[in-house]
């Protein structure tokens, strides 16, 4: 078959529009990144602490990030953490943190030990951002006694947890 050169100019043309629709998926958010900072709890002690019912430390410093990996990689460490308050354990909260452009919904939480001084709270959700698809992650919360000025320690991580 002879095509003339308008035929083909036609052709490409339509398959250059076509090929322009077609939508590429983004892809899922891999790896974790670690939080670290100051919690303002309802209690005096861990031991019976329900809720976070702020985030800075004694300084009005907010918690930052400490390490991370994966698509996370491209937020710097010392990055600033915005985190919503309050958070009742067990329960979820949306936009629990958000960081260099990541936010994770939490979806639910529950207390996995909480006596002796120490409190785990583990939870799940949805990380989203930075044009990834929005991902399944794995929630982690640790805090200890005795709190200085009333704030808290507390350590977190988030860790994607892509099929």
């Amino acid at each position: 078959m002879n095509m003339n050169k308008t035929s083909k100019w036609t052709l490409v043309a339509a398959v250059a529009l076509l090929g322009a629709s077609i939508t590429l998926e983004a892809a899922p958010i891999t790896g974790s990144i670690a939080i670290k900072g100051g919690a303002e709890l309802d209690t005096t002690s861990v031991n019976t602490a329900t809720k976070v019912t702020g985030w800075l430390n004694g300084s009005g410093a907010k918690p930052t990030v400490v390490s991370r990996s994966g698509s996370f990689s491209t937020v710097s460490a010392g990055a600033s953490v915005t985190m919503a308050a309050p958070w009742n354990f067990g329960s979820g909260l949306p936009a629990l943190w958000t960081a260099g452009g990541f936010t994770f919904n939490l979806t639910a939480s529950t207390i996995t030990k909480q006596g002796n001084g120490f409190l785990a709270v583990s939870g799940t959700g949805t990380i989203s951002g930075n044009g990834f698809d929005p991902t399944p992650g794995m929630f982690r919360f640790s805090t200890q006694n005795p709190p200085a000025a009333s704030v808290f320690s507390f350590s977190a991580s988030t860790k994607a947890s892509s099929p």
